[in-house]
């Protein structure tokens, strides 16, 4: 079924979800608009005390958890629309940030697997004694000395302000390892071109949602760790354009006087798909006959660059008073995405914790800066 961002119709196979979810909470649909993306909103309403209560009901199905931002903008449209009462269903919970002020302004923040699931037993918090964690190449002091060289710093009131440390900290970034093995190729839109690698293993912070790789170095000089932002911006995409970014990130330019009729018209009846990809700055296009470029540039599928695995030494059973980051993108929601975008098929296979290091600097005028630092060993130096 194609959505388009104003549509009302419902996600197939979400009608009953939403169906359960209101007769357990008890209220009567009068209707449901559904934004073509992962938001329902629902305007339902029940008997109280003899009193009909009017209430609007967001369930939103995202592959992340909500946070802050996305909670106001329901309160604001919900308020806009003269109802009071707002309640909101997630399918991956809730940011720490959307649940402080949920409680402040009397919105109730409800998880869905709770609501249909009442018997399943509640996730356990990420315990202090880390199974498996990349090692660090320096400690907290050698951060802190870092951190201080880093400042900002004031040569008699010229160059900006002078900055000093606030805070210095050690966490634990929480890693999945996502293990992907390719699918026969179905190109919609190209004949697309040889994959070297039919495997590979995957690494993505589900803090962040950043994709990590290797860097060799120009001239063979020593690893480096980098990471995309790719996912982040296209987790909550449709499908359809995951898949079509999915072609174009292989064979980087697409060319419409190249493709067969049939690739023209898929082309033709998909323009709102890429369209998305277009205001994500994901491609552009381009001149001299190059209808569609991909902007993102990565090692292909597989690429042993993208295993983290190969090239960086690891420690078991590591026990620290240090926290770990929270999980805001859900590993199965994350796997889901990654299979798109290499057409694939794959498994979580474990979570690594990456220690890393980070500092709040303040300056004379209290304007506040932050500072990461992560340094690995690396096996080949």
């Amino acid at each position: 079924m194609t959505h388009s961002i104003h549509s009302t119709t419902q996600k197939t196979g979400e009608t009953d979800i939403i169906s359960r979810i209101t007769q357990v909470l008890g209220y009567e649909i009068s209707s449901v608009e559904y934004d073509g993306k992962n938001t329902h909103q629902i305007k339902a309403s029940k008997i109280e005390n003899g009193l009909k209560n009017d209430t609007t009901i967001f369930v939103l199905t995202s592959k992340s958890k909500s946070g802050i931002h996305k909670i106001k903008s329901l309160e604001k449209k919900t308020r806009a629309s003269g109802t009071e009462n707002l309640i909101i269903v997630s399918k991956n919970g809730y940011t720490e940030e959307a649940n402080e002020y949920s409680e402040k302004n009397n919105i109730s923040l409800l998880d869905m697997d709770k609501i249909l699931l009442p018997e399943s037993k509640p996730t356990k918090e990420t315990h202090k004694i880390f199974d498996k964690v990349f090692k660090s190449q320096i400690t907290m002091e050698d951060a802190k000395k870092e951190f201080e060289e880093s400042r900002r710093k004031s040569f008699f009131g010229l160059f900006g302000q002078e900055e000093q440390v606030d805070s210095a900290f050690q966490r634990f970034a929480p890693i999945a390892c996502y293990t992907l093995k390719k699918k026969e190729p179905k190109r919609l839109l190209s004949s697309g071109k040889v994959t070297t690698y039919s495997a590979g293993n995957f690494f993505v912070n589900l803090h962040t949602c950043h994709l990590y790789f290797l860097n060799y170095g120009l001239t063979g000089g020593k690893c480096s760790l980098k990471s995309t932002n790719l996912l982040r911006r296209m987790i909550d995409l449709p499908e359809k354009s995951v898949i079509l970014f999915s072609e174009l990130l292989e064979v980087e330019t697409l060319y419409y006087e190249k493709m067969s009729e049939e690739q023209k018209r898929v082309f033709d009846e998909n323009l709102e798909y890429l369209k998305a990809l277009e205001v994500l700055g994901l491609v552009e296009e381009v001149q001299d006959g190059k209808i569609l470029a991909s902007t993102v540039k990565l090692p292909e599928f597989g690429d042993p660059r993208f295993d983290l695995n190969q090239h960086v030494e690891m420690d078991s059973l590591l026990e620290s008073d240090n926290p770990a980051d929270e999980i805001i993108y859900p590993a199965d929601g994350v796997l889901e995405l990654l299979k798109d975008l290499y057409n694939s098929e794959g498994e979580l296979s474990k979570v690594i914790y990456l220690p890393y290091f980070a500092c709040k600097y303040v300056d004379s005028e209290k304007n506040i800066r932050y500072k990461s630092l992560e340094k690995l060993v690396f096996k080949d130096g």
